[in-house]
């Protein structure tokens, strides 16, 4: 058996290019869906991950998985990846 994650919130890399560019982030936000809960209607064990420490405690369950295994992992919009910075001062020297 095996774990899947699933990464989700809709607000990821899309939403800070719209910001960076000073356009409109509305088409990059949804409504956040709960993919564990329709997982688990399918039979999956599922989970909400939200924070490295909820992904810790999964330790033991993903270790020694009893079935399949559904990880719905969420992004967070105020974090940006590390690459947006580059990003960000590539665009100012092409726009300079």
């Amino acid at each position: 058996m095996s774990a899947r994650g699933l990464f989700t919130g809709n607000r990821g890399a899309e939403l800070h290019f719209l910001a960076l560019r000073k356009l409109s982030v509305g088409k990059s936000v949804f409504p956040d869906v709960e993919f564990a809960a329709v997982a688990e209607a399918f039979g999956f064990q599922a989970y909400t991950i939200r924070s490295l420490d909820d992904l810790r405690a999964l330790g033991p369950v993903l270790g020694k998985p009893d079935g399949p295994i559904l990880l719905d992992c969420k992004v967070n919009a105020d974090i940006a990846a590390p690459f947006m910075g580059e990003f960000a001062e590539f665009e100012a020297r092409q726009h300079g």
